[in-house]
């Protein structure tokens, strides 16, 4: 399969690199960016590839990975559905309103393509442990809490914000977690957003000159509640996620209990995602049981998730049955959403905002 990367900073030049382990070879892909510094360090990184700053001076390809900066994502995936590629894998968000993601759906299913979106965490071999003992013991998540962040201050990469880019990563990974064994009826948000600074403001209006729509001013910690009402109850959730943390944390805590049951907790479950062990980099699992009060043991598992996430994308555009772990359109399109009703609660005093309702259930497959 041939494929094209549009962005090549920080998370292209990622992708890039894993597609190579993955033994695609030089000639299967190609790249683009706008910004000229960017193309000439790819061309430093990787000789032999094509890398240009002008999409048309590239082949069409099968498939493309989306990432480049967030507020280029639906003009990017409609010109590369207008040339003809299929199927996108792009960094979140997929796009910056509700209306976007609906209008890049409806571009890719007009060429006949899939589009997931990337939620790297998704991918943890702990959540993916997790989510087989749910199965297996039919079990539901009730409550869940995140703290999620880390210090951005002064970072010379520019920023869509906390919100976008922070935020989402425990709401998806609940989210995810919700759908297991039951179907979601209703998902509700109320929160807050500060404005404090952190972004190196040369990087950010280089960002705005070279593509209009990036934002000048974004948040930069959030603090929010999430509800969620399923057809085996509800599930309450809160969640704290900022760039201006001392240290990068990146902590989830669920609470399980039997489907059958959801009142009587079962398991309490704590992840810790990319930690340093020496010269490992590895996700912590520690499991409770409630009912016992005993430490059932911490696990540290390596994990390859950009490589998992992948392998996965390329396996459903291939007619495989998706993993569960792949954001589809219907999450993808719920994150947006949850990160514009925390801004409108913010902006209403932090009154409770929908983010799906019953006439959101279509797109739940």
């Amino acid at each position: 399969m041939e494929i094209t990367i549009v962005g090549m900073g920080q998370m292209g030049r990622i992708y890039m690199t894993n597609l190579l382990n993955m033994g695609f070879e030089q000639d299967s892909i190609v790249a683009f960016d706008i910004d000229p510094e960017k193309v000439s360090a790819a061309r430093e990184k990787f000789p032999g590839l094509v890398i240009e700053q002008d999409l048309n001076l590239l082949p069409v390809t099968e498939a493309a990975i989306v990432s480049s900066n967030s507020p280029s994502h639906a003009r990017v995936i409609e010109e590369l559905c207008a040339r003809g590629t299929k199927h996108i894998f792009c960094e979140k968000p997929l796009g910056m309103s509700v209306e976007e993601t609906d209008y890049i759906e409806r571009a890719v299913s007009q060429v006949g393509g899939e589009v997931y979106t990337a939620f790297l965490i998704n991918f943890s071999p702990a959540v993916a442990k997790v989510l087989e003992t749910m199965v297996a013991e039919d079990l539901v998540l009730i409550e869940g809490q995140v703290t999620w962040g880390k210090n951005r201050f002064g970072d010379t990469r520019p920023s869509s914000g906390d919100t976008e880019d922070e935020s989402v990563h425990g709401a998806e990974l609940l989210r995810m977690f919700a759908a297991i064994n039951r179907r979601i009826h209703r998902e509700t948000v109320a929160g807050h957003v500060s404005y404090l600074d952190f972004v190196d403001q040369a990087a950010q209006d280089r960002a705005h000159e070279l593509d209009p729509s990036f934002p000048l001013r974004v948040d930069s910690s959030t603090f929010a509640t999430m509800a969620m009402e399923t057809d085996a109850g509800p599930v309450y959730c809160s969640l704290q996620s900022s760039f201006l943390l001392g240290e990068q944390v990146r902590t989830v805590r669920i609470l399980l209990a039997d489907r059958t049951d959801p009142r009587l907790p079962k398991y309490a479950m704590r992840f810790d995602f990319d930690v340093k062990r020496g010269d490992e980099t590895v996700d912590l699992l520690q499991v409770t049981d409630i009912l016992a009060k005993k430490n059932l043991g911490e696990e540290a598992i390596p994990a390859n998730k950009i490589r998992d996430q992948l392998q996965a994308f390329f396996a459903a555009i291939g007619g495989a049955e998706a993993d569960s772990r792949l954001t589809p359109f219907w999450r993808a399109r719920a994150a947006v959403r949850f990160t514009k009703s925390i801004q409108e609660s913010h902006k209403n005093g932090g009154v409770p905002v929908p983010v799906m309702t019953e006439a959101d259930l279509r797109l739940v497959a």
